[in-house]
């Protein structure tokens, strides 16, 4: 996909991962550390590159494919444009809600991340999540409306893993995913 307008005034992005988790009701600060570290051990041991030894070991590598807080992302793991947007939309949808925010510089393969999501939806403290994926994309330098370009559906859990295995999930859409499950 290319939103560019002159080949030679672009910038090349890798894909993204990102995901904002809300809370249901209030969270405790165990709460979100708990949420936390599950989510980044979930996310990791569903990483292909989780395999690879120079990836776990090379701060570097890993800082390329690891999640991360966006806020607080650590010397490896830098906020690029994409990232900027992004963070921006998803604190919009967050509002004064309580939630945690998580991004990667890569994808998971639809299984892995339908196995991922079913797994934090299913947190009693996690009232619904927001995923959006994107793919590797080029955008022309001073190109202010990458927001503008996300779309929003809101989609049940059951829902969105049937996109996810029947390959139907789309980059660019930010999926808000509720826990209801057919009776």
């Amino acid at each position: 996909m290319n939103f560019n307008i002159r080949e030679s005034m672009t910038r090349a992005f890798s894909e993204h991962s990102c995901f904002l988790v809300q809370a249901q009701n209030t969270w405790r600060e165990k709460d979100k550390d708990i949420l936390k570290n599950k989510t980044f051990l979930e996310y990791f041991s569903d990483n292909p590159n989780s395999d690879c030894h120079i990836c776990l070991t090379c701060p570097v590598c890993r800082g390329t494919w690891d999640l991360f807080d966006p806020e607080n992302p650590g010397e490896y793991a830098p906020v690029c444009s994409i990232c900027s947007v992004v963070l921006g939309v998803f604190k919009k949808i967050l509002g004064k809600n309580e939630g945690a925010i998580f991004f990667s510089h890569n994808t998971l393969p639809g299984n892995k991340l339908a196995k991922f999501i079913r797994i934090i939806m299913n947190e009693s403290k996690v009232k619904k999540m927001y995923v959006l994926e994107t793919p590797s994309i080029k955008i022309a330098q001073g190109e202010r409306d990458f927001g503008s370009k996300l779309r929003q559906e809101t989609v049940k859990l059951f829902e969105f893993v049937d996109k996810v295995e029947k390959d139907e999930f789309e980059y660019l859409i930010i999926y808000e995913i509720r826990k209801d499950w057919p009776h």
